[in-house]
């Protein structure tokens, strides 16, 4: 089953990029689901998200971005997956300000743990160095970390897939996310030091097309079985881990 990690919701360029005009994007590139993420904002209106995504929940499978700040962020993530049937949980280290070296995602990290869900952290901008990560990696070994982007994007990409992966390496419970990576050497580079079996794909459309991202991950010149990995294998696992049905 192939399955893009990395979607959203969102108006964009002033238009509406709705569950329709993502579907439609998916079964061009042949993808049967996405995990599909709210639009930005300081504190993310989950339950209006999960309104958004029922007709279509066969497919479109819920993110909760939760700001960690906020008062009841915790209990938030909670009625999310229980009550909306949520997938895993984001965190946003540079747009919610959340240096990861401290305790603020603990809370949530917690809860994540107790609902056996993989959680999503956006790397490679301020606050979201890969080896950021290290500590929480550490301290939460049972949680399925996802490092979105892989450390690939506005400071250092090279440097930041360089981090990505040396901290995949000493932990397991991180695996690496191809979101916004568009050097295929980056990805063959990662698939050669960890493995197939820890690299999941996504794309962010419709920031960037489905079909453009699955053309860069072709030009990695992997095995065809490593691509069915990346493509959504992997993803089908952690999610099957945490008991949501997918």
């Amino acid at each position: 089953m192939r399955i893009d990690h990395t979607a959203y919701i969102m108006d964009y360029f002033g238009h509406s990029y709705g569950p329709r005009e993502l579907l439609a994007d998916l079964d061009e590139a042949g993808f049967e689901k996405a995990v599909v993420m709210p639009g930005f904002a300081v504190d993310p209106d989950l339950e209006a998200h999960a309104e958004a995504l029922k007709p279509y929940r066969d497919r479109l499978l819920g993110a909760a971005w939760v700001n960690p700040h906020l008062t009841g962020a915790a209990e938030k993530l909670e009625q999310a997956v229980k009550e909306w049937g949520f997938c895993e949980l984001k965190i946003m280290p540079t747009s919610h300000y959340v240096p990861l070296f401290t305790d603020l995602t603990h809370p949530l990290m917690r809860k994540a743990e107790q609902l056996r869900i993989p959680v999503t952290i956006h790397t490679g901008t301020h606050h979201s160095l890969p080896l950021e990560l290290t500590l929480l990696a550490e301290r939460f070994s049972s949680v399925p970390i996802i490092m979105e982007h892989m450390g690939y994007r506005h400071f250092e990409p090279d440097d930041g897939v360089l981090q990505a992966v040396e901290v995949a390496k000493r932990y397991g419970n991180v695996y690496l996310d191809t979101t916004h990576v568009f050097n295929p050497h980056a990805i063959r580079y990662a698939v050669e030091k960890v493995g197939a079996e820890r690299i999941i794909f996504g794309t962010e459309t419709p920031i960037r097309p489905p079909k453009i991202c699955v053309e860069v991950l072709k030009l990695a010149g992997l095995k065809r079985r490593q691509e069915e990995l990346i493509l959504g294998e992997n993803l089908e696992r952690l999610i099957e881990a945490s008991g949501h049905p997918h």
